[in-house]
């Protein structure tokens, strides 16, 4: 039996739909939420249910996790065998409980970590184990959070057990992934400080574990004026615009004289510009009317066009959008520095997820396209 720590932040990813663009702070924001419907409860399952369905692999794992949405709650669920710690000593829990807990799991010996979160909880695993003297120690992250710059999480929760699997049957690695995390108090106001904390041991087989987000927003400035200038001069202008963030959209919204949020989503028509608008209020404008396109570009290094910093972005929205209005748009630099050549969609909807796969155009310039694989 291999020993598997499993821990889960369960506040993680609830900040996105509602345009926080993180879940610091977030019952200050909103109050008291449900956990159990939480973006990382459901994400946790994925990755469960995943590893269930490979039940020679299963068979051979025994968890050690924690009371209430640490862990117990959506483990109880499933057939794995798993023990309780009893910790902490209440549902609501803070940071400090994730790097408290990770003490709590070195001293049990496990040979692995799991955990669901995003980067701050991928930070609070870091210095759990820095704390307690056991960086040598595996870890696999789950995304499940609102931005996910840091390379330590597998690139969508089945890809997860999958990678466990490969693992514990010898055709998988441990390599090293950096941990960084932003201000989100200052990410909500548009500025981007990024901070790295140090390197996780990190499970790893190539296309499975994202790469580190690259910050750099220097490059391809000539190639985001005449992208800009192409999607401008062939707007529909009966049609509703969303506009994902980062500054090749920036620009864009620059040409056409709107304030866009540089971190945001944002809605822009001919009648209309909302800013930095959160899921209910992209669903109210996208279900009232009947052409909608939706202006993307991928995260740098990365390549993900949803799932990582636009949780707004969610099922329902990009189905009524569909496939066939969604723009792309990319300097020809961040598409050469991809980590793996290809674009990447992780929609928390297996099936929306299978319907956006194959390639798309990427608009590079005037009138200029390349043709992306989406996976």
């Amino acid at each position: 039996m291999v020993k598997i720590g499993f821990i889960l932040n369960p506040y993680s990813g609830l900040g996105g739909s509602l345009g926080f663009k993180g879940s610091d702070g977030i019952r200050e924001l909103v109050g008291e939420v449900d956990l159990g419907a939480g973006r990382a409860v459901s994400r946790a399952r994925l990755f469960l249910e995943s590893l269930a369905s490979r039940s020679a692999c299963a068979r051979d794992i025994y968890f050690i996790t924690f009371r209430g949405f640490m862990g117990e709650y959506v483990l109880r669920d499933y057939s794995f065998r798993y023990v309780v710690l009893d910790y902490p000593d209440r549902e609501s829990t803070i940071s400090m409980h994730t790097v408290l807990g990770v003490g709590r799991l070195v001293d049990e010996g496990v040979g692995i970590i799991i955990f669901v979160g995003g980067d701050g909880t991928a930070k609070d695993v870091y210095m759990g184990l820095y704390h307690y003297g056991d960086l040598s120690l595996p870890t696999l992250g789950i995304p499940s959070g609102v931005k996910m710059f840091s390379g330590v999480f597998v690139n969508r929760p089945a890809d997860g057990a999958d990678l466990l699997c490969k693992y514990l049957g010898g055709d998988a690695y441990v390599g090293e992934g950096d941990v960084l995390d932003v201000d989100e108090y200052a990410y909500r106001s548009n500025v981007l400080s990024l901070r790295y904390f140090g390197v996780l041991r990190v499970i790893y087989a190539p296309g499975y574990v994202q790469a580190s987000k690259d910050v750099s927003s220097s490059g391809g400035v000539e190639d985001k004026e005449y992208i800009a200038r192409f999607i401008v001069d062939n707007l529909d202008d009966d049609a509703v615009y969303i506009l994902g963030p980062g500054s090749t959209v920036k620009a864009i919204a620059d040409l056409l004289g709107v304030d866009k949020s540089l971190l945001g989503v944002d809605i822009y028509s001919k009648d209309f510009f909302m800013r930095d608008v959160s899921e209910p209020d992209l669903w109210r404008v996208v279900s009232s009317h009947s052409r909608v396109y939706l202006i993307l570009s991928p995260i740098g290094r990365q390549g993900f066009l949803i799932g990582r910093g636009n949780l707004q972005l969610s099922p329902r929205v990009i189905r009524r959008v569909g496939r066939d209005n969604i723009i792309v748009v990319a300097t020809r630099d961040k598409l050469g520095a991809l980590a793996d050549g290809v674009l990447r969609v992780d929609t928390g909807d297996p099936e929306l997820d299978e319907y956006l796969r194959g390639y798309i155009r990427v608009v590079i310039g005037y009138n200029e396209y390349r043709l992306v694989k989406v996976v």
